[in-house]
C-alpha cells in the first residue's frame, strides 16, 4: 500500500464526509420519527459521535477484508470467481443481522454488502492503495444512506 496517496486520499475524503454532514444537519430537517421508529439504526441521526466510532470499525473491517482478499486470491485466480466469492462471503457474514435486527435491515446490510464486497474486491484489486479507497467508499455507504434518508423522510 502506498502510503501518501493513501493518506491524502483518507484525509481529503474525511473532509468532505464531515462538510456533507454539517451541510445536511445544519440544512435539513431531522427526520424525528424516523429515528424514533429504528433507533438502533444509528447511522441514521447523523451524529459525528457515530462518525468516529463507525470509522474505527470500518478501519478493522477493511483490514481484515483486506486479509480474507488476499487469502481467496490464492483460491480464486480468475477475476469473476474471485469478486463473486469474495461478495458472497462478505454478505453471508451479515446475515446473522436478520436475527438481531429484524428482516428488513439484516437484507439491507446483506445485499448492501454483497454489492460492498465486489466494489472492494475490485479496488484492493485495481489499485495500490485500494484499502483506502474501500475504507471511502464503506463510510460513504453509512453517510450517504442517512443524508438520503434525511432527505427522504423530512
Amino acid at each position: 500500500m502506498t502510503t501518501v496517496p493513501s493518506i491524502s486520499i483518507l484525509v481529503l475524503s474525511y473532509v468532505l464526509w464531515v462538510g456533507l454532514y454539517r451541510y445536511v444537519r445544519e440544512n435539513v430537517p431531522e427526520p424525528e420519527r424516523l429515528i424514533e421508529k429504528v433507533p438502533n439504526q444509528t447511522f441514521l441521526q447523523l451524529r459525528y459521535t457515530f462518525l468516529i466510532g463507525k470509522s474505527a470499525d470500518i478501519l478493522f473491517q477493511q483490514l481484515a477484508f483486506y486479509i480474507l482478499f488476499m487469502y481467496t486470491v490464492t483460491l480464486f485466480p480468475d477475476t469473476g470467481s474471485l469478486l463473486v466469492a469474495f461478495a458472497l462471503f462478505i454478505a453471508a457474514v451479515h446475515i446473522p443481522l436478520i436475527f438481531v435486527q429484524g428482516l428488513f435491515w439484516g437484507l439491507f446490510y446483506a445485499i448492501f454488502s454483497f454489492v460492498g464486497g465486489t466494489v472492494f474486491a475490485l479496488l484492493i484489486a485495481s489499485f495500490p492503495y485500494g484499502v483506502a479507497l474501500s475504507f471511502v467508499v464503506h463510510l460513504g455507504f453509512y453517510i450517504l444512506a442517512g443524508v438520503i434518508a434525511w432527505m427522504r423522510y423530512t
